[in-house]
C-alpha cells in the first residue's frame, strides 16, 4: 500500500479528491477523482479520524472524518465509503462530505 509523505499528514485527505457524494442508506459513498489513489486516501482518512478522536472532534466541525463512530473503507469502483450505524450520523457524514466536492 502506498502512503502519503509525512509532510502531508496535517492536510485533509479529502480536499481536492471528491468528485461527488452518493447517498446510500447509512453511509456516504465518495467518488474520488480518477488520478487519486483510493488506498492512500483511505489510510490517510483513517489516520485523520484517529487523530480527531484523540485530540477532540469539535476542532473540525465541517470535516466528515471528525465524527465519532464512523467507519472508513473502500467502496466499489475506487470509491470511499464512510459509514455509521446511526441514521443521524449518516446524514451528517453526507452533509459534511458534500462541502468537500471538487467543482
Amino acid at each position: 500500500m502506498r502512503h502519503n509523505p509525512p509532510d502531508s499528514w496535517a492536510l485533509c485527505p479529502l480536499i481536492g479528491t471528491i468528485e461527488r457524494v452518493e447517498v446510500i442508506e447509512g453511509k456516504a459513498r465518495l467518488k474520488i477523482k480518477d488520478d487519486v489513489i483510493a488506498e492512500a486516501v483511505i489510510a490517510h482518512s483513517n489516520c485523520h479520524h484517529a487523530y480527531g478522536l484523540f485530540h477532540g472532534l469539535e476542532n473540525m466541525p465541517d470535516c466528515p472524518l471528525y465524527i465519532k463512530d464512523i467507519n472508513i473503507a473502500a467502496g466499489p469502483d475506487g470509491s470511499i465509503e464512510i459509514t455509521s450505524t446511526d441514521d443521524g450520523t449518516a446524514v451528517e457524514i453526507r452533509r459534511r462530505s458534500r462541502s468537500h466536492v471538487v467543482d
